[in-house]
Order: structure tokens, then C-alpha cells, then sequence
């Protein structure tokens, strides 16, 4: 069982902050200049349940309040491992996009390379607050 509590600690070691959630991390947790906590969750799909594997994206205020979350988990996509907040308040998602193996094999993938049917290539993806 993974905790679903995200700290902050000082220089000096010492916890000095801490956020509940619903959900355990995923493996990229950032503090914003406001104060807030950006974080990757678990979404706990069984979508591409690999290694690093996510899905979701919260951001916490201060106080603990969940301001928002958006799910980047289907089918065909699953955020997974790092996040990097924008500027404008949206966030960049590194995630995995399901090619199946017969569109894979006509843009030239070689078919020893396709042991389990289908690929999962990378891709970035931009999402808003609201999910867009």
C-alpha cells in the first residue's frame, strides 16, 4: 500500500509542510511559487499499468484544498512519470499513446519489435486546469 501523503522538507531535513490526497503519487510532485502543489497521481487504472505509470494530475492549495485534477488515462493514453507546469497555469503531461501493431507495422516498425501486439511511444501533451 503507497502512502497518499506528499511532504515538503527544508534543507535542513525537517518536514515543514504536508498535503493529504485520495490518491498515491505518481513520481513527479512540484511547489509552486503561490504555494500550491502540483502533483502526478496513480489514477490506479489498469491502462498501460506499467512502471512509473500515472494518469492523473492534481494541484493542492496550500491548505490542503484540491483545487483541480484532470485524468490523462484511457484506452490509448496514460500520462506517466514527469510533469512540467507552464507559465500560462497548464501543464505538460509526458505520456504513452497505444499504436496498434498493424499501424505500426505500415509506418515501418519492425514486427520483431512488436512482441506484445501493439507500441507505446511517447508523446507530450498540454492540458489545461479545466482539461482541455
Amino acid at each position: 500500500m503507497s502512502s497518499t501523503t506528499t511532504y515538503l522538507f527544508d534543507s535542513n531535513g525537517e518536514c515543514v509542510h504536508e498535503w493529504q490526497a485520495d490518491l498515491p503519487p505518481g513520481t513527479a510532485a512540484y511547489l509552486l511559487d503561490d504555494g500550491t502543489l502540483l502533483r502526478a497521481a496513480d489514477s490506479g487504472s489498469p491502462n498501460l499499468a506499467g512502471t512509473g505509470a500515472g494518469g492523473l494530475v492534481e494541484a493542492y492549495a496550500w491548505d490542503g484544498s484540491l483545487l483541480w485534477s484532470v485524468t490523462y488515462d484511457d484506452e490509448t493514453h496514460r500520462s506517466h512519470h514527469d510533469l512540467e507546469p507552464l507559465p500560462n497555469g497548464n501543464v505538460l503531461l509526458t505520456a504513452w499513446e497505444l499504436i496498434p501493431a498493424q499501424q505500426a507495422l505500415a509506418a515501418g516498425r519492425d514486427p520483431l519489435l512488436l512482441d506484445s501486439g501493439e507500441l507505446w511511444p511517447d508523446e507530450i501533451v498540454e492540458v489545461t486546469p479545466g482539461g482541455d
